[in-house]
């Protein structure tokens, strides 16, 4: 099935099936060339950014009949396929803690050692001692410098977990977030020179994604270049599964499934348990986790047999996340007005990023998370809800467990 592998081309390479999402390329391409996309964690950011990588860069271009052979994009090549030199930057290995400035210059150091030597490059100069020695945002100018007389192709800079340092800080110091996300010049000034490496053509496309858009609201002042598609309808099933998909996905890794009864038995309870995301204030039908799909999908042949229906281990550990959020008397009543299957609604708030307000912010900062999912819009309010039944049976379950932490009355009439 290839649950948790994030690499295109070895899911093509070992022949796992895959949902085609290739068709996305040609969209994103009209749409601009500096672009955001936000989802909740297991949505398919670094498999998409992957299939990004070995579509654009020059060096895979005798490989892409093979690897895109019978996918949209393979049947319809657009004319900047195979003409970068992709830059990837995956901050998911940025550790936390103390000098925080130098781990984020080491992550840089380790994806730019990453570039020159998959592109049989050399600089003169010690990458980790000018970290050592100087903050990012100097380290990305040497670098970006030296790559603007040295490649014969522009950059391609795909961004994946742009924002984990700040989801880190937020889960052990939520309410300090906004100071601490402040005091983060370093990632201001970094950014800064990304936006000026656009200007002279070193960079040509860049494309990031993460979770939230906290910290690009955060450093919009010193780069105002990038459009936010996260909400925007035309790419709202870019990642996740829609129905359709999950019901090929089961046609094709089912194989004790023989006829379409039983895959849509299979559909209709992976369907309860996980269906309900939808990320577009527009109109968008729901989508599925693929992450939670696929490990339903590979447990069902066991589940189906011993008759129960479980939750994906990594979704119920959630449950232990939700202390992120209960720091006051107003969340745990949000918490069990959710459960108990009520909606919340904020002020409208589909282009200008995270709310100021302690209320909205939590709402949008639970939304971003998978946690919430959008319900309605009703004239200037955005509605959520609890976006499936797993998540309903993870709240419950907080609640029940730390009930005695709280109030009984809070729990009363709601």
């Amino acid at each position: 099935m290839g649950y948790g592998i994030a690499n295109f081309k070895a899911l093509r390479e070992r022949e796992f099936c895959c949902v085609d999402k290739t068709g996305f390329i040609e969209k994103l391409e009209r749409y601009s060339d500096y672009l955001a996309f936000f989802r909740p964690r297991r949505f398919g950011k670094s498999l998409f950014l992957s299939t990004l990588e070995y579509y654009y860069d020059y060096k895979y271009k005798d490989d892409f009949d093979e690897l895109f052979k019978g996918t949209w994009i393979g049947e319809h090549p657009t004319k900047e396929r195979n003409s970068y030199s992709v830059l990837r930057l995956d901050f998911s290995g940025c550790s936390l803690g103390e000098k925080l400035e130098y781990k984020f210059s080491s992550r840089l150091v380790t994806c730019f050692k990453g570039f020159l030597k998959r592109n049989n490059l050399d600089l003169t100069i010690s990458l980790d001692e000018l970290a050592r020695n100087n903050p990012p945002d100097l380290v990305a100018e040497v670098f970006f410098t030296a790559m603007s007389s040295m490649l014969e192709h522009p950059i391609y800079l795909l961004i994946d977990e742009y924002d984990y340092f700040a989801n880190g800080v937020f889960e052990k110091h939520s309410d300090a977030l906004k100071e601490v996300l402040g005091s983060f010049g370093f990632v201001r000034n970094f950014y800064s020179i990304v936006k000026y490496k656009t200007n002279d053509c070193t960079i040509k496309k860049i494309f990031i994604t993460g979770v939230s858009p906290l910290v690009l609201d955060k450093i919009s002042g010193d780069f105002n270049i990038v459009s936010n598609i996260s909400q925007n309808p035309i790419f709202h099933d870019m990642m996740g599964f829609t129905t359709d998909e999950v019901r090929m996905y089961a046609s094709k890794t089912l194989p004790h499934l023989d006829n379409d009864m039983d895959i849509e038995r299979a559909v209709e309870k992976l369907k309860c348990l996980y269906d309900g995301y939808r990320f577009s204030f527009g109109e968008a039908s729901n989508l599925l986790n693929p992450g939670m799909a696929i490990w339903f999908l590979s447990e069902y042949p066991q589940m189906e047999y011993l008759g129960i229906d479980l939750i994906d281990p990594q979704v119920y550990g959630d449950r232990s996340k939700l202390e992120v959020f209960a720091k006051s008397v107003e969340s745990i009543i949000i918490f069990a007005s959710l459960a108990k299957s009520a909606s919340v609604a904020v002020s409208f708030n589909p282009f200008y990023g995270m709310p100021h307000d302690s209320y909205s912010f939590l709402i949008y900062s639970m939304f971003y998370r998978g946690l919430l999912t959008i319900a309605d819009v009703r004239d200037d309010m955005a509605v959520f809800k609890l976006p499936n039944t797993a998540y309903k049976k993870i709240f419950d379950d907080y609640l029940n467990f730390n009930e005695h932490q709280y109030n009984s009355s809070l729990f009363l009439g709601i």
